[in-house]
C-alpha cells in the first residue's frame, strides 16, 4: 500500500464518526440526484467511495441492487452498523467490500457506477486517475453510466484559499452536538498551486454553551482540484464519452461559477473499421495456363486448353465420322 492510501485510511478513521453529521450540516443535496440516475440505469449499481452508506443505503431502500467499495474499513463499519438496522429486503440488496478503486476486480458488471462526494479528488496523480478510470470502465456493462462530482474551483476561490494558507485555522462549519454543546470543524489550508493540491488539517472541537471548547479529533487530508477541460480530457484518454456536464445537482448547465462539476459519462463505443478489400494479384503470363471467365473449375471457356491436347468436343466429332 502506498503512503497516500495509508494517509487516506488514517484520515477517515478519525472522520468516520463525524462524517454523516458534517455532510448534513454542509447541506449536500446530492442523494436524490444519485438515486434518480441509478434507478434510470435499470440495473445493479456500484459505488466507489461508499463511505458510511449515506447514498448507498438510500439506493438499497429504493430497490436498487447495490455494491459499495471503499478503501477505509472504518467508514464501511459505520455503513454496516446502519445496514444492520434495516429490513431484510434492504439488507439483501446492499453489499460492501473493502478495496482500492485503482485495483478493483469484481466478478460482475454494473449498469451504473457512481463516485459521489468528490471522492475522485483523492486520486493525486495522472497515473492514479488513469488506473481508477480503467477499473471503473471494466466494471460497466456496454452503455453503462459513470456518474460523479468534483470540485472545480474558480480563480477567486483559489486566490482566497491561497490567502488563508497562513497557518491560521478557519471555521468550516458549526453544528449541534450532544446536549447544549456544539461541534465546530476548523481547517488550516496549504495550497500547492503548481501541483493543484490542497492540503487540509482539520480539527473537530466541542464547544460548550459558555464558549469553552476542547479538541475531540484532528486529521490531515490532501485533495487535487480539477478544471473543466482536464476532466473532459481525462475521460477521453481513458475511453469514456461525456454525456452531460452540470454545475449542480439540480442539473443546471455547467457555468464555471458554481465551483462544482457533476458529470455523466459512459464507455465510448469502439467502431471497428472493416479491412479494405485487396485485389487479387495478376498472374504473370508465363506462370501457368490461362483461365476463362468461369475460373479453373468452370465450364465452356474455363476448360484447360493445354498445348498438345484436343478439346473433348473435337474428339467426339472424330469418333462419329
Amino acid at each position: 500500500m502506498d503512503s497516500g492510501s495509508q494517509a487516506l485510511k488514517q484520515y477517515y478513521k478519525v472522520a468516520a464518526l463525524q462524517f454523516d453529521a458534517d455532510a448534513a450540516a454542509l447541506g449536500r443535496n446530492d442523494v436524490a440526484f444519485y438515486v434518480d440516475l441509478a434507478r434510470r440505469a435499470g440495473g445493479p449499481v456500484i459505488e466507489f467511495g461508499a463511505g458510511t452508506g449515506r447514498i448507498g443505503l438510500e439506493l438499497a431502500r429504493a430497490g436498487v441492487s447495490y455494491t459499495g467499495v471503499d478503501i477505509a474499513t472504518s467508514m464501511l463499519e459505520r455503513f454496516e452498523e446502519k445496514l444492520a438496522a434495516e429490513p431484510e429486503n434492504v439488507r439483501a440488496r446492499a453489499h460492501t467490500k473493502e478495496g482500492d478503486m485503482r485495483a478493483m476486480h469484481l466478478e460482475r458488471r454494473f449498469a451504473c457506477a457512481i463516485a459521489p462526494c468528490e471522492v475522485l479528488q483523492h486520486l493525486l496523480t495522472d497515473d492514479d486517475r488513469r488506473r481508477a478510470l480503467n477499473r471503473i470502465k471494466a466494471h460497466l456493462v456496454p452503455g453503462g453510466l459513470f456518474v460523479f462530482d468534483l470540485s472545480t474551483p474558480t480563480y477567486a476561490t483559489l486566490a482566497a484559499a491561497t490567502e488563508k494558507s497562513n497557518g491560521k485555522a478557519e471555521v468550516e462549519l458549526e453544528r449541534e452536538g450532544e446536549g447544549k454543546n456544539k461541534i465546530r470543524r476548523t481547517a488550516k489550508l496549504e495550497v500547492d498551486a503548481a501541483s493543484q493540491l490542497l492540503r487540509v488539517h482539520r480539527e473537530w472541537l466541542e464547544v460548550g454553551p459558555r464558549g469553552g471548547q476542547k479538541a475531540i479529533a484532528e486529521a490531515d487530508l490532501t485533495l487535487r482540484w480539477l478544471h473543466r477541460f482536464e476532466i473532459e480530457l481525462w475521460l477521453k484518454q481513458t475511453g469514456f464519452e461525456l454525456l452531460e456536464h452540470f454545475g449542480d445537482f439540480e442539473r443546471r448547465p455547467f457555468d464555471g461559477v458554481s465551483g462544482l462539476s457533476v458529470v455523466i459519462a459512459r464507455p465510448a463505443v469502439v467502431v471497428e473499421r472493416s479491412k479494405p478489400r485487396t485485389s487479387r494479384p495478376k498472374r504473370p503470363a508465363h506462370s501457368g495456363p490461362p483461365r476463362g471467365r468461369g475460373g479453373p473449375r468452370g465450364g465452356g471457356g474455363g476448360r484447360l486448353l493445354r498445348e498438345g491436347h484436343i478439346p473433348i468436343r473435337s474428339r467426339c466429332r472424330k469418333r462419329r465420322q
